[in-house]
């Protein structure tokens, strides 16, 4: 992933994101993992679905988002 400086580069990180997770499920190559834990998410479709649909919600809520410059000036890069 590219530098984090504001809320406009993670939204384009979403989009990228939610289209190579669409790309891999179309591919057919997402599966779930056979875990003992794992009880809820059995199957990749369902999974996947709430996943791109997840994407969606956050790609639109940052559709508009702005980021504040700091004091100093600019965007420093977010660590973390």
């Amino acid at each position: 992933m590219s530098e984090i400086r504001t809320a406009s580069d993670i939204y384009e990180q979403l989009k990228t994101l939610r289209w190579q997770l669409d790309k891999l499920g179309e591919a057919g190559r997402i599966v779930m993992t056979r875990d003992r834990h794992n009880t809820d998410r059995t199957e990749s479709g369902p999974a996947l679905r709430d996943a791109l649909a997840g994407l969606d919600r956050a790609i639109d809520a940052t559709t508009w988002m702005e980021t504040l410059a700091v004091v100093e000036g600019g965007y420093p890069v977010l660590e973390g």
